[in-house]
């Protein structure tokens, strides 16, 4: 228990400084897996395509949605109140080079306050710490991201890491669908 204390402190503190995705994902890449490299640099650009993409959208400049790519596949997360704009963002995803599948999430709502989106953040470190510590998991291989008290778990996984990671994020406080 006092490791995953420990653990989840470090988190906290990195989050603050805006390190968090640099600890879970391209630092470790390198010294663990050099292969996945690339393919995560790839991912990336893909992501930072879709994302810019979307921002420049005269349409989509002030909405809220986030974007978030693992293995080609892009998530699309957040509120938007007009049907046009929820399928204007899943277009300008699928239409971006390198994607592969664009799933489309984005609530037909008003934006979430800040508060509800800093929870969130929480949510996704909590599970993220307890299936690394846990289910000893290569935190590469598995991406968790919450929105509006909703978890999507998007990885390359056997059936029963799925089967974990899904549990795990279902019985953390706070989370009401994964």
């Amino acid at each position: 228990m006092q490791r995953f204390k420990i653990f989840s402190f470090i988190i906290i503190i990195l989050s603050f400084s805006g390190c968090i995705g640099a600890a879970f994902s391209g630092v470790s890449s390198v010294v663990y897996d050099r292969y996945n490299l690339k393919k995560n640099l790839s991912n990336q650009t893909v992501l930072m395509q879709v994302a810019t993409a979307i921002k420049r959208d005269s349409e989509l400049v002030n909405s809220r949605v986030e974007v978030t790519c693992f293995d080609y596949q892009v998530l699309l997360t957040g509120q938007e109140t007009s049907e046009k704009i929820r399928k204007k963002a899943a277009e300008i995803a699928a239409n971006t080079q390198g994607v592969e599948h664009v799933y489309n999430f984005i609530e037909d709502r008003p934006p979430i306050s800040g508060g509800v989106s800093l929870k969130d953040g929480w949510i996704t470190m909590k599970i993220k710490s307890k299936i690394v510590m846990d289910a000893k998991m290569d935190p590469n291989k598995l991406k968790v991201v919450t929105e509006n008290k909703t978890v999507y778990l998007m990885g390359v996984l056997s059936k029963d890491q799925a089967k974990l990671a899904t549990n795990i994020a279902r019985h953390m406080p706070g989370v009401k669908h994964v």
